[in-house]
This record gives C-alpha cells, structure tokens and sequence, in this order.
C-alpha cells in the first residue's frame, strides 16, 4: 500500500502558482488592449470621436478582466477572466462604414443641398433672373467643389469637414434682392 501512496505523490504536480498565473494573464491582456488600441487608432473609417470611444471601451474592458482576474481564486477562473476581457477588448473596435460609402452619403447630402438651395433661388421674387442664374452657378461651383474635397479626404473626420464646409457655403450663397 506504501507504494502507492508514493507513487500517488509522484503523479501528484503542482501547477504555476496562482499569482504568476495572475500576472501572466494581466499580462495578455495588456498586450490585447494595445493591439486593439492602435487597430482603432489606425482606422481611417472612424471619427475621432468614435475612436476614442472604442479606446474608452477596451480600456474598460481591461480594467474589469484584471479586477476579476484579482478576485479569481483558482487556474479556471483566472483564464475564464482572462479568455472574457481578451474577447471583450477585440469586440471593442467596431470599423465604421468604408470610407466609399461615406463619401458617397457625403455627396449625396452636398447634392440635396445644392438642390434646396436652387430650388429657394429661383422661387425668390426678389430676384432678376440674371441674379437667379448667377446664384445657381455658384451654388454648383460650391457643390462641385465640396464633392471633391470629399473624394480626396482620406479618413472620416475629414470627409465630414469637407460635407459640412460644402453645404454651409452652399447654405450662404442664396441672398434675397430687395423687397418688392
């Protein structure tokens, strides 16, 4: 019997203490939460502001992958802990729309704009038709211009800057004449 319990001794191995189990895993999920980080950070389909967004989130979700990871009393735990962070930080960055279909609603909101101001123009009774010609090609000029601004913008933020300064200029070029 003695020889069993020694060979039950043998087979018996302790694993990694649980603190470096720990700190391995806070580890990885710090090595995670960078990747992630500069992927959103890198993505030309997100604003600013939906960047930093994303980062708060992975943020977020290291913090609580370590809390848990701290409160984690066994191997199991730690890597269940450890295994959830990691997918919560990867789900954190959600790219936008591909830059071609935000040029495209870009382009289309320029035309609808373009489009309400010519219409305003040429119901104005204040204005000759010369004047009514004359406000309609700028209105064009400015639309044209704006779509292009919009086509050589290489990210999100600045294809909305190039949207908003197009139609805010459109929005100035109707100007009543005077009263009848």
């Amino acid at each position: 019997a003695d020889a069993g319990i020694t060979d039950i001794d043998k087979a018996y191995q302790p694993g990694t203490p649980l603190d470096a189990q720990k700190a391995a895993m806070k580890t990885a999920i710090d090595n995670a939460a960078t990747k992630v980080k500069k992927d959103i950070q890198d993505d030309p389909t997100l604003t600013n502001a939906e960047k930093q967004q994303q980062i708060d989130a992975v943020d977020k979700a290291a913090t609580v992958g370590k809390d848990a990871i701290d409160a984690a009393t066994n191997a199991d735990d730690v890597n269940t802990a450890a295994e959830t962070a990691i997918t919560n930080i990867n789900n954190a960055h959600q790219p936008g729309k591909s830059l071609d279909d935000q040029k495209k609603d870009k382009k289309t909101a320029i035309d609808n704009a373009a489009t309400d101001a010519k219409k305003a123009i040429q119901d104005d009774p204040t204005l000759t038709t010369a004047e009514k010609q004359q406000q309609s090609d700028a209105v064009d000029k400015a639309a044209e211009s704006g779509k292009r601004a919009v086509d050589t913008a290489t990210n999100a933020d600045a294809i909305n800057t190039a949207a908003d300064t197009a139609i805010t200029a459109i929005g100035k070029i109707h100007q009543s004449g005077k009263t009848l």
